[in-house]
C-alpha cells in the first residue's frame, strides 16, 4: 500500500497548482469580459475609438505572430 500512497502524495499537490492555474486564467477571462461589456455599455465615442484601436492592434500582432 506504500506505492499507492506515495501516488496520491504526488497527485494532491498537482492537483493544488492547477486548481489555481484554472482559478487564475478564469477571472483573467471574466476581466476582459467584464471590460468589453464595460465599453460598449459606455456613450463616450472616444472610448469605443479606443477600444477599437486597440483591438486592432491586438489582431495586427496575432497576424504577425507577435503575440505569446
Amino acid at each position: 500500500m506504500k506505492s499507492a500512497e506515495s501516488g496520491d502524495s504526488m497527485i494532491t499537490p498537482v492537483i493544488k497548482v492547477w486548481t489555481k492555474v484554472s482559478d487564475r486564467l478564469r477571472r483573467r477571462e471574466s476581466g476582459i469580459v467584464k471590460l468589453r461589456k464595460d465599453v460598449r455599455s459606455c456613450k463616450y465615442e472616444d472610448v469605443h475609438t479606443l477600444w477599437d484601436m486597440i483591438q486592432k492592434n491586438e489582431t495586427e500582432l496575432a497576424g504577425d505572430g507577435k503575440m505569446p
